[in-house]
């Protein structure tokens, strides 16, 4: 059983493409069918945490879905029955943006972890990942903030009308995605191995859902007013849908998970101790001193490395080894006529250490010191995704 949903649409976005379903530019009033289903794959009328929505009289075959997986994450899923794909998104309780997203069809797969999303420049990366480990780094993303907009949904509880908010917010990537791919897929430096291979991918996914996509993206849904109760129609094409979200998270599992590092002041990685790149450090007296935590929370880092350079010194690792006492893990490092503090390694996952430096001379310079992290290719540090990362401590 469901609940039929009046939405009243409102344009919140301008499309910059085709009208995608022949109509004028004011979108009418459409009908959105909400159901909610129990663990058993059963629509019921008693409001569970799997919420499924589908447009009226669409007959595409597109259906979003959102479910809770446990404590920690809601999954947000986009299918097409007909086609046999999906996109679906992984969101944290809570969060109002993805860390992870899941492409399928039929035997295939790409997993992609998303860098947090930047306000300020309105921008994301995605590193993409292939069955067979490769991996793609995509960068600054265009997208609004205006993602985020959301009337609360009347009729509904809080949780339930949060899931609303994340299927709104997936179709919203979706869409920005893609805009990327349109516009960057015959551009040279993008035009590589597998990003190639991705952005045709995504051609094959989102090609057939693309009308519905658009409709849904271009309005703002206001509140909720229940009309009535009705059955469900297509019931084939549900039992597709099933068979897919299936297929999706047994494709979810196999994923050996992103290359992430944090680097932060404490060993609690939370946002307000993470070092942002370029933040200067200063140590005024002798004795001071301050921490860079480490932390790796998921797939192995296949290459790291800590260069510490003093500015206009050739041989300034010399001064550096004077003026400042660095420990590893209670061990006394020194930088060595390479600039090298730390030599390249691998770090395994869930792997944490610190280095501590401490000033150990009175007279500091006048140079500032570089202590630069490098990584693999296709890493995310602090969230954002970047092959190196950079602190400053100044004289």
């Amino acid at each position: 059983m469901i609940f039929l949903v009046l939405f009243n649409f409102y344009a919140c976005t301008k499309q910059s493409a085709v009208n995608p379903i022949n109509t004028p530019n004011v979108i009418p009033q459409r009908t959105l069918e909400i159901s909610f289903v129990d663990d058993n794959n059963n629509i019921v009328k008693n409001k569970t945490t799997n919420v499924l929505m589908q447009l009226e009289d669409d007959d595409s075959g597109f259906y979003m879905f959102s479910t809770k997986k446990d404590d920690k994450d809601y999954v947000a899923y986009l299918i097409d029955a007909k086609n046999n794909s999906s996109i679906s998104m992984y969101y944290e309780n809570g969060s109002l943006f993805p860390y992870k997203i899941m492409l399928v069809q039929g035997d295939e797969s790409l997993v992609g972890y998303t860098s947090k999303h930047r306000k300020d420049s309105q921008d994301f990366d995605i590193i993409w990942y292939s069955e067979n480990g490769l991996g793609e780094t995509v960068k600054n993303i265009p997208l609004k903030n205006s993602i985020y907009d959301h009337s609360p949904s009347i009729g509904v509880e809080s949780d339930t009308d949060y899931q609303i908010k994340t299927i709104k917010i997936s179709l919203r990537i979706s869409d920005a995605i893609n805009e990327y791919v349109n516009n960057n897929d015959t551009i040279k430096p993008m035009a590589r191995g597998l990003w190639k291979s991705f952005a045709n991918f995504w051609k094959k996914i989102i090609a057939p859902i693309i009308v519905v996509v658009a409709v849904v993206v271009a309005i703002f849904v206001p509140p909720l007013a229940p009309l009535m109760i009705e059955v469900i129609d297509g019931v084939n094409n549900f039992t597709n849908f099933l068979e897919i979200k299936a297929a999706e998270e047994d494709k979810a599992k196999a994923a050996s998970g992103a290359k992430k590092l944090f680097i932060s002041k404490t060993s609690n990685i939370s946002g307000d101790s993470l070092y942002e790149n370029n933040d200067e450090i200063h140590l005024d007296k002798l004795g001071d001193s301050f921490y860079i935590f480490f932390t790796v929370t998921e797939a192995e880092l296949d290459k790291f490395k800590i260069k510490a350079t003093m500015e206009n010194e050739p041989k300034g690792y010399e001064l550096i080894n004077i003026y400042y006492k660095i420990i590893y893990n209670g061990e006394i490092k020194k930088v060595n006529d390479q600039h090298i503090l730390l030599k390249e390694q691998k770090l395994n996952n869930n792997q944490g250490f610190s280095l501590k430096i401490e000033k150990n001379h009175n007279d500091g310079g006048n140079n500032n010191i570089y202590v630069d992290i490098e990584v693999g290719a296709n890493t995310m540090i602090n969230s954002n995704a970047a092959s190196s990362f950079r602190l400053i401590l100044k004289p």
